[in-house]
């Protein structure tokens, strides 16, 4: 979620006097997903592999469990058992997230969830680059194909 829109949604909502009592999930209602980041991700020259969602999912454990991180603890909760990778729905697995309350309350303004494009991607690879939380990704190199071209 760009933190501009998340920002101004919280600023505008918490505003607002119908607001009170209500709950309010900001969040992207039209998400990315995970298959095609992996597409950009390649596009823009890192070099990953897919695995069986239940691989990863077992790695994820793996790691939150023996991690000294407590706050890793409640990341859990967000990768079910099941295979999300052939589903678009953000209301899976139990996990239920409604925005009409921010839809409602920000209708008639100009505050907007960007579409997440190559652009706003290249913009936070970029941020995240500089800001050392990741490597810059290697040099796309063309991979010979099986026939010799």
């Amino acid at each position: 979620m760009p933190v501009d829109y998340v920002s101004k949604a919280i600023v505008h909502l918490s505003r607002q006097p119908e607001s009170l009592g209500k709950a309010f999930h900001i969040f992207n209602h039209q998400p990315l997903h995970l298959s095609d980041l992996v597409h950009w991700m390649r596009d823009f020259s890192y070099q990953i592999d897919q695995v069986p969602y239940d691989v990863w999912q077992s790695e994820q454990r793996r790691l939150i469990e023996s991690s000294s991180e407590s706050d890793l603890q409640g990341l859990a909760l967000l990768f079910p058992e099941e295979d999300m990778a052939s589903s678009r729905d953000t209301n899976t697995h139990g996990l239920h997230f409604d925005c009409q309350n921010t839809l409602d309350g920000l209708a008639g303004t100009s505050i907007v969830c960007p579409a997440i494009d190559d652009n706003l991607l290249h913009i936070y690879f970029s941020y995240f680059i500089c800001r050392g939380f990741l490597e810059a990704p290697g040099l796309k190199v063309e991979q010979p194909s099986a026939y010799g071209g």
